[in-house]
């Protein structure tokens, strides 16, 4: 028995899926459109967050709920439940998380970009952005704004 939960465990880490190379940058929405980077509080509109999963044949391909959990200067989850925050499930821990955004996997490596703003400036600081899906880590990294 214990060696078909060990198989079991070996194939569900298998099937995870990682956010590698992740960049994170400010933007600045300009009236024709057109994005423009910043890393300045009072330029910023958004926060923008782009992020590699690499190709993994274990895993299904389909939509994937991807939580974005952005925590801010003093270490407080940025959550505005207008903006589409709530509380999903990490390691079997209820979390706040910021946003949610589907992506749609197909089993081969492809970048996805994520934005999320808010309607006051983002404060200056250091914030922490971390990447979950079906109930774990994908990935992490950490931005600050001037």
């Amino acid at each position: 028995m214990d060696v078909n939960v060990g198989l079991s465990n070996r194939i569900s880490l298998a099937e995870r899926l990682s956010a590698q190379n992740i960049t994170i940058t400010g933007v600045k929405l300009k009236s024709s459109g057109h994005e423009r980077e910043t890393d300045r509080s009072s330029q910023m509109d958004k926060i923008k967050i782009c992020f590699d999963v690499p190709e993994n044949r274990a895993a299904k391909s389909g939509n994937r709920d991807v939580y974005m959990q952005l925590i801010d200067p003093h270490g407080q989850t940025v959550a505005i439940e207008a903006l589409g925050s709530g509380v999903t499930t990490l390691d079997r821990d209820q979390i706040q998380y910021t946003m949610k955004q589907e992506i749609d996997f197909e089993n081969d490596a492809k970048n996805y970009c994520i934005y999320w703003g808010k309607d006051t400036p983002f404060e200056p600081g250091k914030y922490d952005i971390l990447l979950m899906t079906g109930g774990y880590k994908m990935g992490e990294k950490s931005y600050t704004i001037k």
